[in-house]
């Protein structure tokens, strides 16, 4: 799959602007014009919500800016999500 320049593993839908997208196995996110605005470097990661993603790395989540710098380390073991949709970390 192709976005932009880049070829892609796997794309999923855009959320507030940004897709996560995968690359080597690692997933990141692309921008609506095809360009790599966080590297893939994570195991797993949730679209935005609300300006923030979840994102897993090293076997533990955390939660993302859209910068790609983190709001909190990796610290959680997965994520919830009540029935409106909104996620939570699980922290033990």
């Amino acid at each position: 799959m192709t976005q932009g320049d880049l070829t892609f593993e796997d794309i999923l839908a855009f959320s507030e602007g940004n897709a996560p997208a995968r690359q080597n196995a690692l997933w990141g996110f692309v921008n609506l014009f095809g360009k790599m605005v966080v590297p893939a470097r994570f195991e797993e990661i949730l679209p935005y919500q609300n300006g923030i993603a979840y994102a897993k790395e090293n076997g533990k989540w955390g939660l993302l800016k859209k910068n790609g710098s983190w709001l909190v380390k990796p610290i959680g073991t997965g994520v919830s999500a009540d029935e409106n949709g909104k996620r939570k970390l699980i922290i033990p």
